[in-house]
């Protein structure tokens, strides 16, 4: 129902309408033809200038119904930093044109209070409340800007929809644990039995819709339907236009993978797109977490970019130990002693799953220790996620995993991710998959490639870019879309491993 007041006659009167007698694309013409036989002549003369606004509406209401039952969530648009200098309050550091953040005239250094009642003391925290917004909704934000307290309020505006040429894109949904998870389909139009390439993402409760078309998802959509390949994603429990359900935050490990399963199902089973016709693509932790998918229902193959084969457990304590050197040179030896120092830190969370409270209660003088090592936010979350859930990573025997995919394996390894580190997992996990069933592991390395998938220069320039502080916005490697395309190809047309 839409009420609108019109001055008539020196009065305000109030006109109701059932936006169903509306339809879901209306033109104007028709919009003024419905409002128009509700009043006089007179007032007739006035609808024109509300047409904008009641389109908007019609538009919001059908969208619920075209987009798989869940209504659109809202785009915030902010990039979020921690403060530094032993603060990690959340700080706008760019605002993305027509998004809430712009409407609402958020500013570079802005520091997030809270959102719609919700405390921000955290960019994680920003994240899950930005989240939760939904398109239309009425938005109320805390902010400080230059040490002064002020309130920002709006109405939310949606997430645009992607759109890419000659691509049929359809927004679903499938039910999990009580709740609708959103999920998007890109097929090529006029290519009935495409491949599709199923993305697993990484290890953050972010939406698989990035905002930015030069994000490398929105990338890779753009060069695989091009190439005649679909591309399909599903969101994380809770997150993106999800409603109900568990929230991704909170749940276990088990659980994401679940998920996972039932998006795979609502792929095969009720999108008709058959096993021998996906690959998967994992991402980072999504390539933990393809091969354990697959050991469910063979695929025609499995592609993985940034990934980790050894115990996670010794993956983290590397990345304590080399990490901050490869990015900015701290000094190696220091860098290596510093990830000595939390090494039982790590032994009592991964081995002897002790939770970081009973670690912290156990070892007072740890507490600060656990949360830069650790990430730990002194309650439930470990890097934005609850803590059983990175506990579960070091149980995972992921050499058993690939041992007995049953599918085309293609090793995609990053030459400048300092996030996988260095190219050890990615081979081995090639060189499994070719001694298991041979012809079908291929090892690939994409030079000046870093984590995200973006054309950073070698390690070498990527740390000098950082040491100098200077503000690069890498764009997407090309070659790694390349040499997904041209492997998916290749094992298409040849029969699928038995």
């Amino acid at each position: 129902m839409l009420t609108v007041l019109i001055l008539e006659g020196g009065s305000w009167v109030e006109i109701s309408v059932r936006l169903d007698r509306v339809n879901a694309a209306p033109s104007q013409s028709a919009l003024a033809s419905v409002l128009e036989s509700s009043i006089s002549a007179t007032g007739a003369l006035m609808i024109r200038s509300l047409l904008t606004s009641v389109a908007m509406l019609s538009a919001t209401a059908a969208n619920c119904a075209d987009l798989g039952g869940l209504p659109r969530s809202a785009f915030l648009g902010t990039q979020l930093a921690p403060a530094g200098e032993g603060s990690v309050q959340p700080v706008v550091r760019g605002v993305i044109p027509q998004s809430t953040a712009a409407a609402l005239k958020l500013h570079p250094a802005d520091v997030l209070v809270e959102i719609n009642g919700a405390a921000t003391p955290d960019v994680p925290s920003a994240v899950a409340a930005a989240g939760r917004l939904k398109a239309g909704q009425p938005i109320k934000i805390e902010i400080k800007r230059g040490g002064q307290a002020l309130t920002l309020e709006g109405r939310a505006i949606g997430k645009p929809l992607e759109s890419y040429p000659n691509v049929n894109v359809t927004y679903g949904s499938f039910a999990f644990q009580g709740g609708k998870v959103r999920d998007i389909l890109a097929m090529p139009a006029g290519v009935p039995n495409a491949p599709v390439v199923f993305l697993l993402p990484g290890f953050s409760c972010v939406s698989i819709e990035p905002p930015s078309a030069g994000h490398a998802y929105r990338v890779l959509a753009a060069r695989l339907t091009a190439a005649k390949i679909g591309f399909y994603r599903a969101e994380k429990p809770g997150m993106g236009d999800s409603l109900g359900g568990p929230q991704c935050a909170d749940i276990t490990f088990q659980t994401e993978l679940d998920s996972f399963r039932a998006a795979y199902r609502h792929l095969t089973d009720t999108l008709h797109i058959r096993a021998d016709r996906i690959v998967m693509l994992g991402h980072s932790l999504g390539a933990l977490e393809a091969p354990l998918l697959a050991d469910e229902r063979a695929p025609r193959g499995i592609a993985v970019y940034g990934a980790v084969l050894r115990n996670w457990a010794d993956y983290h304590q590397q990345l304590a130990s080399v990490q901050r050197f490869l990015i900015d040179g701290t000094d190696p030896g220091k860098n290596y002693a510093e990830g000595e120092q939390v090494r039982p830190l790590f032994e009592a969370y991964y081995f002897e799953h002790k939770s970081p409270d009973q670690i912290a209660r156990e070892q007072p003088g740890q507490a600060r220790a656990l949360k830069d090592a650790l990430g730990w936010d002194g309650g439930e979350r470990v890097i934005g996620r609850n803590w059983r859930f990175m506990q579960a990573l070091s149980g995972l025997n992921l050499p058993a995993a690939w041992r007995h995919a049953r599918s085309n394996v293609l090793s995609l390894y990053g030459g400048a991710d300092v996030v996988a580190l260095f190219d050890t997992d990615q081979k081995l996990i090639a060189d499994i998959a070719e001694f298991t069933r041979p012809g079908s592991g291929t090892y690939i390395e994409v030079p000046d490639a870093d984590h995200g998938m973006t054309r950073t220069g070698t390690r070498v320039q990527a740390r000098a870019d950082t040491i100098a502080e200077r503000q690069v916005t890498p764009p997407f490697n090309e070659d790694v879309a390349k040499a997904l395309i041209g492997w998916v190809e290749t094992i298409m047309a040849k029969p699928p491993v038995s």
